[in-house]
């Protein structure tokens, strides 16, 4: 049986280096960015931009999932200048591409700042309505709902996730919130979560799944992620920072 090919928009990326590293022997990978990548390994790297759409178009050939990471992830960005042409008009490149070149499933790295604006001691489960806190988790509200979009009218199968604050063990943290213990998410559980979104049946045609890890509070309520995808995720956040025991809030 012929391996899986996976195209990783944002290879250069935070998540998308643990990424294709924990992918290399599993999928023949094509990594897109802007950027170098360094270690590609026995990959095919593209460098371009999603802003592009014909660099889109070709990364997209003979591909059967699209793991898009690719945006401007800084809630202080500047919405015309920074999150606008990336996370809109490059994510509408994304889908616009994989669609035409008959791209099975599209995996759509959302953001916990899509429904960042609920009251802090409402648990988030993955069918309620976008609240955005910011334009960046607006853009992703964008993305959410393109996905829907192009599942509806192109037949693309269209997974979303919604990430917390990524964190690696004994690593320099990039994510200013990861060290909270009700959104956090380690490199091992998300890599797990995009996994099983690739190896999902593809009669699943759109569907929402949160990204944290099995943290004693959490903000995202993970149950449907749990059902739908058998996501066991092994980690906890606060572990590795050293804060106290709390009593649990959400389960």
């Amino acid at each position: 049986m012929s391996r899986k090919k996976v195209l990783i928009t944002g290879a250069a990326g935070y998540i998308g280096t643990f990424l294709r590293k924990a992918w290399k022997d599993r999928y023949d990978l094509v990594l897109l960015d802007r950027k170098e990548i360094n270690e590609p390994g026995d990959a095919e790297v593209i460098i371009g931009d999603i802003r592009d759409v014909d660099a889109v178009r070709n990364a997209c050939k003979d591909v059967h999932t699209v793991a898009h990471l690719a945006a401007i992830a800084d809630y202080r960005a500047d919405f015309c200048k920074e999150v606008l042409p990336m996370n809109i008009i490059g994510t509408h490149n994304v889908f616009q591409a994989a669609s035409e070149a008959g791209v099975k499933r599209i995996i759509f790295a959302s953001s916990i700042h899509a429904v960042g604006a609920y009251p802090a001691d409402v648990q988030v489960k993955w069918d309620m309505p976008v609240r955005p806190c910011c334009e960046y988790g607006a853009s992703k509200c964008y993305g959410e709902a393109l996905g829907r979009y192009f599942s509806d009218r192109h037949g693309i199968s269209v997974l979303v996730i919604r990430i917390g604050g990524v964190h690696g063990h004994n690593t320099h943290n990039p994510h200013p919130d990861a060290s909270r213990v009700d959104i956090g998410v380690s490199e091992a559980d998300l890599t797990q979560l995009i996994t099983k979104c690739v190896e999902a049946p593809e009669d699943i045609q759109f569907d929402i799944y949160h990204g944290i890890s099995a943290n004693r509070i959490k903000r995202l309520d993970i149950s449907h992620t749990r059902e739908v995808l058998g996501y066991e995720p092994q980690d906890e956040a606060g572990e590795e920072f050293g804060i106290p025991e709390t009593k649990p809030v959400h389960s």
